[in-house]
């Protein structure tokens, strides 16, 4: 057998670790300094001091031997190197870990073949929550805003959130979900902080009791901000900000305040600053009158308020009408002049409605979906010829026809070309669709003779008195039974934000993404679709039975599938694996919710009924 020798031992501090008790570990082999092998151990008496202090739970033995990559893992498989606890209870070795569990006395023994180290430790009792903070998060002594914040930072940094129980008690600062605003009965608040502007603690989704021990539904009798609140759940943390995972109430106490007042006479920009100088969560007790223009849908109950008549380049320079009454959020129409009547929050600097809000239309709008209506070629000549000279219509007409002539042939610089359509390839009365978006490949199947499928406003075209009746703004909608095949290379790119491409007659509505191509690595080039957005995919003309999105492969979980399928239209389904997600069923539109972190695609195939 090969000499082998293995270099310093050194004990280095790492991530955390919660491992359970287990049972006693094996004998410690007795110490052997006279075999082949050798074992030295350095650093113990800094390891031991910072293990003593209480705020370490896991070390990691970091190991060199003879200088070969790989010898370590090598050794351990085989059984060669082996590390021992002679109290499981106290400290389990776990490979090259070693975890403290409670306090208490053990050996732990380094085995290299024949060589043994003995190291003896005394480990501190797991600090307690009266320990770190003075109190011990009990209904009789629960925590306050700093000593649940102390607590939840000291078990995040050390031992890992631990799943139990504590009790907060503190006076309701803001709130993040205000009583009655959610259809799970859950109620959100931050407690205040002990100096002004310092961290708050957030007592997150909590349930309110009824006299038979279920959950009902908060009002604004329940609870309102300046109340002294007890409430108890589980420590967490999310992006940062520590809360609850969940919550109970368990009492409220204070003075009610008076009966919430509805305020006028703000103007816009009044209301807009007053909402701003409210804290991040705050919202106001009273409601406010506030008037503006509908300039912006974000989403089907994502409202945006300006002004004038104009949207912002900048949301937060707007009001934001989130959620709401279905009565009252089809009075949202674009363009509108409204009157709205909210209690107004601060959101993480966007100004917005706190629970529902109510509309009052001073000036009418107009829909936000524009009307797509199917047409032979001679209904879309009649409309075509009723429009004034010059006009446009406002509605889409999808238009099946023959192809007469090719007029303009693809151009590669703009990617379009023009044509003439008719009832049959040799008709005299025609449409001209004129400069058509389209790739290459399907401007080679357009040629005399071919039926086709248009989509776009129709136009009273005049020059020199002389009518055209054209299609503008058009594309190729695809047939029934096609497979259409779109990459990323389809899309345009587009700034993050809402996000609305027509790509080979399939529409894609995105309320909140962005298509990436220009970035410096390929692994970054894709179409996002953030958190909580919505995306709608949907065609002109027939029904998809089959979408399936190759997502990108990158190892982390956002790049993933992270879709889900809200409307899925009859029979549908939707389904992930293999970074690819597949709907099936039978609908002209599909809308998909990104729920848990960024989904991000690089292709999209949709296939039609027959």
């Amino acid at each position: 057998m090969d000499f082998k020798k293995l270099l310093p031992i050194s004990l280095l501090t790492v991530g955390l670790l919660l491992t359970g008790c287990g049972p006693k570990g094996p004998s410690i082999p007795a110490e052997n300094e006279d075999g082949h092998h050798t074992i030295e151990v350095t650093n113990l008496e800094s390891l031991q001091a910072k293990w003593w202090s209480g705020s370490v739970r896991t070390l990691e033995l970091s190991i060199a031997t003879d200088g070969t990559a790989g010898n370590v893992t090598a050794e351990l498989l085989a059984d060669n190197l082996k590390v021992y606890s002679s109290d499981e209870g106290v400290i389990k070795a776990d490979g090259l870990s070693l975890n403290a569990l409670k306090g208490g006395e053990t050996t732990v023994a380094i085995k290299y073949y024949d060589t043994v180290k003995q190291i003896k430790f005394t480990v501190d009792q797991v600090l307690t929550a009266k320990d770190l903070t003075g109190h011990e998060g009990t209904l009789e002594d629960p925590l306050d805003n700093e000593g649940a914040l102390t607590l939840a930072k000291w078990q995040k940094e050390n031992t890992g959130f631990d799943g139990k129980d504590y009790y907060f008690k503190g006076i309701v600062k803001s709130f993040y979900h205000s009583p009655g605003s959610r259809s799970d009965k859950t109620c959100s608040w931050f407690l205040t902080p002990a100096e002004a502007g310092g961290e708050k603690f957030e007592v997150y989704k909590c349930v309110i009791l009824d006299e038979n021990g279920k959950s009902r539904q908060w009002t604004a009798d329940d609870i309102w901000k300046g109340a002294e609140v007890v409430a108890h759940g589980p420590l967490a943390e999310y992006q940062g900000q520590f809360e609850t995972s969940a919550s109970t109430l368990d009492s409220v106490k204070g003075q009610k305040p008076g009966p919430a007042q509805t305020i006028t006479g703000k103007t816009f920009a009044e209301v807009l600053e007053m909402g701003k100088a409210l804290d991040d969560g705050d919202s106001t007790y009273d409601k406010y009158v506030v008037e503006g223009y509908v300039v912006k849908q974000a989403a089907a109950k994502e409202h945006y308020l300006a002004a004038t008549n104009q949207a912002a380049e900048d949301n937060k320079a707007m009001i934001e009408l989130y959620g709401g009454q279905d009565a009252e959020i089809a009075k949202l129409l674009k363009g509108a002049k409204v009157r709205v009547t909210l209690n107004v929050k601060n959101y993480h600097g966007q100004v917005e409605n706190d629970g529902d809000f109510t509309v009052e239309v001073v000036e009418p709008g107009k829909p936000w979906v524009i009307p797509e209506i199917e047409a032979t070629v001679a209904e879309a000549l009649v409309v075509a010829k009723a429009l004034a000279d010059g006009a446009t219509s406002e509605e889409l007409y999808i238009v099946t026809g023959v192809v007469v002539a090719v007029t303009g042939a693809w151009s590669s610089q703009y990617g379009n070309m023009s044509f003439t359509i008719g009832a049959t390839a040799d008709a005299t009365e025609t449409i001209t669709v004129f400069r058509l978006k389209c790739s290459e490949a399907d401007a080679a199947a357009v040629v005399a003779g071919a039926e086709v499928i248009v989509k776009g406003n129709l136009q009273n075209f005049v020059k020199n008195e002389e009518h055209t009746y054209e299609l503008v703004n058009g594309v190729l909608v695809p047939k029934g039974g096609e497979t259409i095949t779109i990459e990323l290379a389809d899309f345009e790119e587009a700034a993050a934000g809402a996000v609305t491409q027509t790509v080979k007659g399939v529409k894609f509505e995105c309320s909140n993404g962005t298509v990436v191509k220009t970035n410096s690595t390929e692994a970054n080039n894709n179409f996002r679709v953030y958190k909580n957005a919505t995306l709608k995919i949907s065609v002109a003309s027939g029904k998809m039975v089959k979408i399936q999105m190759t997502f990108m492969a990158a190892g982390t979980s956002q790049y993933g599938a992270g879709l889900i399928a809200l409307n899925e239209g009859e029979n549908g389904s939707y389904t992930t694996a293999d970074k690819v997600g597949t709907w099936t069923g039978d609908a002209a539109a599909v809308t998909l919710n990104a729920n848990a972190g960024q989904a991000r695609f690089i292709k999209v195939v949709v296939t039609l009924a027959a």
